[in-house]
């Protein structure tokens, strides 16, 4: 009884994809949260359009490759609540008459207020535990001072521009950390889709 009082619900999302294939996605209806869930702050910043102009267009060095990456189901990655958290629980009926099934959570899942917040929490770490020194005016810029690598994130997209050595070292470290999609680099043949950019 005291698990299904306060076990929030979850639902099913089917998302359409690219390619007309739906993609299924169970989410916390977070309206639903009570506000101790929250623990604090979850506004989550992410880089502005003129720092990833500033990135495309500054004078950097020769050879800098432009890349990006998508991180995939970042929220789920995020860090996971402390052992000294209350307890989050939640429940799904997976059809109209069967029982719900109960669950408890061990980290952020979709649809959760804080679960923007926690993922940036999560990269921010990653991000200094490899010597990127975060931003002061832009929370969500990285720069490298030995590999002179510059790193933004916005949310779960990445956008980078460095030597092809850096890059390549960066994501081979991020993709061991995280579940990501393949990078894609911009080229005179190959455009660069970013979070609405079409980067020619």
């Amino acid at each position: 009884p005291f698990i299904r009082d306060r076990a929030v619900k979850l639902r099913m999302v089917l998302e359409k994809k690219r390619d007309g294939r739906r993609k299924g996605r169970l989410i916390l209806q977070g309206f639903r949260e009570p506000p101790s869930w929250d623990g604090g702050p979850t506004d989550s910043p992410v880089a502005s359009s003129s720092s990833i102009r500033s990135l495309l267009f500054k004078r950097g060095n020769k050879g800098d490759v432009i890349s990006a990456i998508d991180v995939s189901v970042a929220f789920l990655q995020s860090l996971e609540y402390d052992s000294s958290d209350p307890p989050r629980y939640v429940y799904h009926r997976p059809s109209p008459d069967s029982k719900p099934q109960y669950y408890r959570l061990r980290g952020p899942i979709y649809g959760q207020r804080v679960a923007s917040k926690k993922w940036y929490d999560t990269l921010v770490l990653f991000m200094l535990s490899q010597g990127f020194i975060q931003g002061k005016d832009e929370p969500c810029s990285f720069y490298n001072p030995k590999t002179h690598m510059t790193v933004l994130a916005y949310v779960d997209d990445i956008i980078c521009r460095g030597s092809d050595s850096a890059t390549q070292e960066f994501y081979s470290n991020l993709t061991r950390r995280f579940d990501c999609k393949d990078p894609s680099c911009l080229a005179y043949d190959n455009p660069l889709h970013f979070i609405g950019f079409d980067i020619k």
